[in-house]
């Protein structure tokens, strides 16, 4: 015998997800989109019930301790960009005014790049041309890939082209294979 009435069992229905409806189909034989549910039997109704409780979680159990996944991001009265480049013993100290562009030399190009990469394997690492650039706002520092034939990455994550993402300190970058790790300087 049901406690519930016609208007509860409607309510339940209808609160399913799809999943669930087309199981209850199924079971009863149902299979067109349109048609309506069945009536819950009491068996399904408490299997429902069960699987909608809230599981108490104790709290002294998790480890809750609160880890910053990566450094400050502003820049403020800083005014370089420290670059390391990981594996060797070279620190590039990038002075941001405005813009600057990675890259390699090319005679041939309109528009020169500002930190030239050659020196350090840029070419043997794969740096194109026009590589990357470093955009300062008044307060942070953005990275962005200027369609490199190799890519950026920051953290891992290939940049999309010609979309800035801000720079933080502690962070890895990578112009092809050439890998650097960023803090800021004064």
């Amino acid at each position: 015998m049901s406690n519930t009435s016609p208007q509860d069992e409607n309510e339940t229905e209808a609160s399913l997800s799809p999943d669930l409806r087309a199981q209850l189909r199924a079971t009863s034989g149902q299979h067109d989109e349109n048609d309506t549910l069945p009536a819950l039997t009491s068996e399904m109704r408490e299997q429902l019930q069960a699987a909608l409780k809230t599981l108490k979680i104790d709290s002294r159990e998790l480890n809750l301790e609160t880890v910053s996944a990566a450094g400050n991001a502003l820049f403020k009265n800083h005014t370089t960009v420290l670059f390391a480049l990981i594996d060797r013993d070279v620190l590039l100290p990038i002075h941001v005014a405005d813009r600057v562009i990675l890259g390699r030399p090319d005679a041939s190009a309109s528009e020169k790049m500002d930190i030239d990469l050659t020196p350090y394997g840029g070419r043997d690492y794969g740096v194109s041309r026009r590589h990357a650039a470093l955009y300062r706002t008044p307060h942070t520092v953005s990275l962005v890939d200027l369609n490199s034939t190799n890519g950026t990455y920051l953290n891992g994550v290939k940049l999309i082209p010609h979309q800035p993402r801000l720079l933080r300190e502690g962070d890895e970058v990578r112009l092809a294979k050439m890998r650097f790790h960023i803090s800021f300087d004064k």
